[in-house]
């Protein structure tokens, strides 16, 4: 089998892996909203008596699951200091596999920098999301 083919396969069973489980989070997420939405419909049909503290627990998920959501500035500098150190490790593994393949050399230094510009969105992005989260009001 030629190389491209075996490249191009895999290139394409990774993307239908990355669609595949962001369809099946989303479609987790709706049914999970479904079956408390129909327990509390079946409860109400049968005549039982619900008990405050859990339908304000239960529609309070749903609301917190609906309603916007904050990012939490620490989540991303995380992230962004991971992924600095990826690009780090990449563009030290260019090196080892230029001794093997010198063609490869340059693409996967330039796969480094891709994964620093990354890095540096993710920590502009936490400060941003920090200056924001410090003026907003309390409530």
């Amino acid at each position: 089998m030629n190389h491209a083919v075996v490249g191009a396969v895999a290139v394409a069973a990774f993307w239908l892996f990355i669609a595949i489980v962001s369809v099946a989070g989303m479609m987790y997420d709706y049914r999970k909203k479904q079956l408390t939405a129909e327990t509390l419909r079946r409860a109400i049909d049968n005549g039982q008596k619900l008990d405050p503290a859990v339908l304000d627990r239960l529609l309070a998920q749903q609301r917190s699951a609906a309603g916007p959501q904050t990012v939490d500035p620490r989540a991303l500098k995380v992230a962004g200091i991971i992924t600095l150190s990826a690009s780090v490790g990449v563009f030290g593994l260019s090196f080892f596999i230029a001794q093997i393949a010198p063609v490869a050399f340059y693409p996967i230094m330039g796969a480094s920098v891709v994964v620093a510009c990354i890095a540096i969105g993710l920590l502009i992005a936490a400060r941003f999301v920090e200056r924001d989260v410090e003026r907003e009001p309390r409530a």
